[in-house]
């Protein structure tokens, strides 16, 4: 079969537009480093990392919510360390104050001091997160859970109520320590008020025996001082065990990023090699075919009558 010069010339034209257009793809694919330029390019690959991604997106999202809820909780064991160490300090009163070498001004002084850490202690219990949510209301995170009123007393506006976050399908993890748990260990009684002011009626008692120089009563405050102190370090080892949990989590999370990404590599990252050698091997065919156009057109009849 004859093929014409015109036809010969077409598809030659057609092989070289392939080669070009193969070339610019490979170049695309070199300076992007991915297999493929558009998903029609492979569409199984597409669709693939597309669900990769999504799934990355939400272990990102999580990683994120980890990472909150443990600066919270690092903010809440920093609070009740505070108050701890304060309590701490009210025991050391009520034993030196026992002392008869201490007189009943030595013992007024220490009653200053009381009750500038029962202040302390009061507006600590009010404390907020970075987001503007009270730490130690329950589930009414908008108003400060403990409100002082007339005299000494202070009145509990927040409530019982556990916050959890699901850290993975069926599991959950309380994220909150309500002011039940902090001054009075999750009183089983958390409907009467006095469960969880009555630390500060405890310290109230103190500095006013402090005041009175009444030995019975400071001798008193020692133990209850110590039931206190006991319901805080019960608070502080729930923390504990919540931020090992984050802790496991979190590397759950970024072993399973590491899979993620690799997988998601197999299906979208240019083999370098496999792409350069390719792209090597296409442009000596486009020289030589161009090589061979340049050639072959330069032909006519009057090359054959010399």
């Amino acid at each position: 079969m004859k093929v014409s010069t015109n036809q010969y010339f077409t598809e030659l034209t057609r092989h070289l537009t392939d080669q070009q257009g193969q070339i610019a793809k490979l170049q695309a694919k070199l300076a992007t480093g991915e297999k493929f330029i558009s998903p029609s390019d492979d569409p199984d690959a597409a669709v693939k990392g597309l669900s990769l991604k999504s799934i990355m997106a939400e272990q990102d999202a999580q990683m994120n919510n980890m990472l909150g809820l443990e600066a919270r909780l690092g903010q809440e064991e920093s609070i009740i360390s505070t108050m701890r160490n304060m309590i701490t300090r009210m025991q050391e009163l009520a034993v030196m104050s026992s002392n008869a070498t201490f007189s009943e001004s030595d013992r007024k002084a220490m009653a200053i001091e009381v009750r500038g850490y029962r202040d302390e202690m009061l507006s600590l219990a009010n404390s907020r997160d970075d987001n503007g949510a009270y730490l130690f209301s329950g589930a009414s995170t908008g108003n400060p859970p403990f409100v002082a009123g007339a005299g000494d007393s202070v009145s509990y506006t927040g409530d019982a109520t556990r916050l959890y976050i699901e850290m993975d399908v069926g599991q959950l993890l309380e994220i909150n320590t309500t002011g039940y748990e902090l001054f009075s260990g999750g009183s089983g009684t958390p409907n009467s008020p006095l469960d969880v002011t009555g630390g500060f009626a405890v310290f109230d008692d103190f500095a006013n025996a402090l005041d009175d120089s009444d030995m019975v009563e400071i001798s008193a405050s020692l133990s209850q001082l110590d039931s206190v102190r006991a319901s805080m370090e019960t608070a502080t080892s729930k923390l504990g065990l919540r931020r090992n949990m984050i802790d496991l989590k979190k590397e759950t999370n970024v072993e399973r990023q590491l899979i993620l990404q690799s997988m998601l590599s197999r299906e979208r990252d240019l083999d370098y090699t496999k792409a350069i050698t390719e792209l090597s091997s296409r442009m000596l065919a486009l020289e030589a075919a161009q090589s061979t156009m340049a050639k072959i057109s330069q032909l006519t009849l009057f090359n054959y009558l010399r």
